[in-house]
């Protein structure tokens, strides 16, 4: 039974959206009763040749759960340089660009497509 009680507390995926506001890049993951003052944000340095990963951490009461975002950075942010904020139905998390110049994708949030070529790979090679 312990393992089971270990499966309903693993880390949701949250909704995720971005904004460039010039300077910083704005996320705001959509979940309801956040808790205060369990943000953690982690910035991970990237293999040669990809972009660092920001690891987002937060629980939410009520009911009780735990979420978990991995996002590969597609431009350099400072490091340490962020805030985070639970306010109501939404957790924002604010990043500073090395270079506010550089414009980010408006899709850089969502999952690669290379992703997706090897789950298709994967589901094409049984048949």
């Amino acid at each position: 039974t312990g393992s089971a009680a270990m499966a309903s507390h693993a880390p949701q995926d949250p909704p995720v959206s971005a904004t460039d506001k010039g300077d910083k890049i704005v996320l705001k993951f959509n979940v309801d009763n956040a808790k205060q003052g369990s943000v953690k944000v982690e910035q991970q340095g990237g293999q040669p040749g990809e972009g660092e990963t920001l690891l987002v951490k937060f629980s939410a009461v009520s009911p009780a759960r735990n979420f978990e975002k991995h996002l590969l950075l597609p431009h350099a942010i400072i490091p340490g340089k962020t805030v985070s904020q639970v306010e109501g139905k939404f957790v924002t998390v604010q990043l500073w660009k090395v270079d506010s110049s550089q414009t980010w994708a408006k899709d850089w949030t969502k999952p690669s497509k290379a992703k997706g070529k090897r789950a298709a790979a994967k589901s094409g090679s049984g048949a």
